[in-house]
């Protein structure tokens, strides 16, 4: 069955090459020049996945997000965002906005498809059923978490979790004690080791340590490595 694909971008090149390309792998793709026309046609059809450029003229990644939930009482679709430098990326990505994933201009065609292509299938991160993890020796809080919602519980407390912290902590959870290098971690959770810099792995894991609180202590920085998950 085919899956419909909104691209909300005011470059008409970036535009037409986009749906050049997801067309061609079977998508039905819709393109808005604005955020304001993609919403106004929120209400003929919901997409399956929406491509938004987080800098469009008329508004940024945030009010949109914020007008999307309005416009789809239902939930909003998957949302992917056309970040320009992996700063941008890791700031949307770490914030409390429901972006699932960013892609960095300039960006290949193939690298495009198979992030669409993985969201709009369901791919995710390898994960397990509901996980406890006990206070370590640090004396850090009990975490709750389970891969079938974007929060853990610290201390019977709920966190929300962004999309990329949810899955940082589910990789980190599933391989405990492993050390995951940088490149490791965008390759599993971005899907890709080129379009978003290694400072987006960083910047969403002072994100997460900073919600769990006393208990982002756990997730230990390797020097020259990387990062693991230690009671």
């Amino acid at each position: 069955m085919s899956r419909s694909i909104w691209i909300i971008e005011d470059s008409d090149e970036i535009r037409e090459e986009a749906s050049w390309e997801l067309t061609r792998f079977g998508f039905i793709v819709t393109g808005f020049v604005s955020g304001g026309d993609a919403l106004a046609a929120m209400g003929d059809g919901r997409p399956n996945l929406i491509l938004l450029d987080a800098t469009l003229p008329d508004m940024d990644a945030g009010e949109f997000c914020l007008r999307l939930r309005e416009a789809a009482p239902s939930g909003p679709p998957p949302l992917v965002a056309i970040a320009p430098d992996g700063d941008t990326a890791g700031m949307l990505l770490s914030s409390h906005l429901s972006i699932e994933d960013c892609i960095v201009k300039p960006f290949t065609p193939h690298a495009l498809v198979t992030r669409i292509a993985g969201i709009v299938s369901g791919r995710s991160p390898r994960t397990s059923s509901t996980r406890m993890l006990p206070a370590g020796r640090t004396g850090t809080p009990t975490v709750r978490w389970s891969p079938d919602s974007r929060r853990a519980v610290v201390d019977g407390k709920a966190v929300q979790l962004a999309p990329i912290e949810h899955k940082l902590l589910g990789m980190m959870l599933s391989g405990k004690g492993t050390v995951f290098s940088r490149s490791e971690l965008l390759s599993a959770i971005w899907n890709s080791e080129s379009e978003v810099s290694q400072r987006s792995v960083d910047v969403a894991i002072v994100s997460l340590r900073r919600k769990l609180g006393p208990a982002g202590t756990s997730i230990q920085t390797v020097r020259g490595q990387g990062y693991r998950f230690m009671d």
